[in-house]
């Protein structure tokens, strides 16, 4: 398995595109473009509404996707991120995962490589003894 670190931000499709090919973004399966296949969206993003009531949107050029995880820490001062997509064209975030056994594999990386993350913020936040200059 490759290493966490290297899998972020995941590279996602133009969801405006006809011919867009969905594969998992835990295991790289191709997910079959038919109705009777079970697939799992993750879906994260904005519309841009056509009317003032609000009652219809879509995906449009104007909108630049993403999905962020954010930790801050006052004091010490304490900050890391983990972007797990960015500059999504159409401004819709949509993640493919085949199975409940790979988006649990999917949740797991991500919140260990967020808890790798915030533990190097948290271990650089701290004082360091040796350059005290008593």
């Amino acid at each position: 398995m490759e290493p966490v670190r290297e899998r972020f931000p995941i590279s996602v499709g133009d969801c405006r595109e006809r011919e867009f090919a969905a594969t998992c973004v835990q295991c790289g399966v191709a997910i079959p473009d038919k109705v009777d296949q079970p697939v799992i969206q993750i879906n994260c993003g904005a519309l841009l509404m056509d009317n003032a009531e609000r009652s219809s949107g879509g995906p449009s050029d104007m909108l630049d996707g993403f999905l962020d995880l954010w930790f801050h820490q006052g004091r010490p001062h304490a900050a890391s991120s983990l972007v797990l997509a960015e500059h999504v064209p159409g401004g819709q975030v949509q993640l493919y995962l085949c199975s409940t056994r790979c988006l649990s594999r999917f949740f797991g990386d991500i919140v260990t490589e967020f808890e790798r993350r915030i533990a190097t913020a948290m271990n650089e936040a701290q004082p360091n003894p040796q350059s005290d200059p008593r």
